[in-house]
């Protein structure tokens, strides 16, 4: 049988990496942090993959949720349904993905105890899509915490 011909082509070999598939990760960093182009509130967990067989060992992976903790009961009776609706499906987001970090269901709600996730191992499966533009996303679909 024939032996794979080696690259030394960066171009070639950066473009047969895929981030695809799911990475054993550490969570490195949670923060929260406010858009300067329209004010909205975000929370972003930093996830840095630990996992030496992978192409992207050592790499950090990024998922963003929308923060409405600032928001009151009565701003959300006085919101549109629209918006309503924005604002259950983020909490909804939010709260599966604290629970797949091991936070029992009840210690969710006003949880801010984030340093607690630091240092978490757990499997991470993500998916490329192309934007438009061509501009490329790699979106977090899954996070299980790894045994311990």
């Amino acid at each position: 049988m024939a032996k794979a011909a080696e690259t030394d082509s960066l171009d070639e070999f950066l473009s047969n990496i895929s981030e695809d598939g799911t990475h054993l990760c550490t969570v490195d960093t949670i923060t929260s942090s406010v858009s300067k182009k329209d004010g909205t509130n975000w929370i972003i967990i930093k996830f840095t993959v630990t996992d030496d067989t992978s192409a992207i060992d050592g790499e950090d992976l990024q998922e963003f949720f929308k923060d409405f903790s600032h928001i009151t009961l009565a701003d959300y009776n006085e919101m549109a349904a629209k918006d309503k609706r924005e604002v259950r499906d983020a909490k909804q987001r939010l709260r599966a993905r604290l629970i797949s970090l091991g936070v029992p269901e009840n210690q969710l709600n006003g949880f801010k105890d984030y340093d607690s996730l630091m240092g978490k191992q757990a499997h991470v499966t993500v998916e490329t899509s192309i934007g438009n533009g061509g501009r490329k996303f790699v979106n977090i679909r899954d996070v299980a915490l790894a045994e311990e």
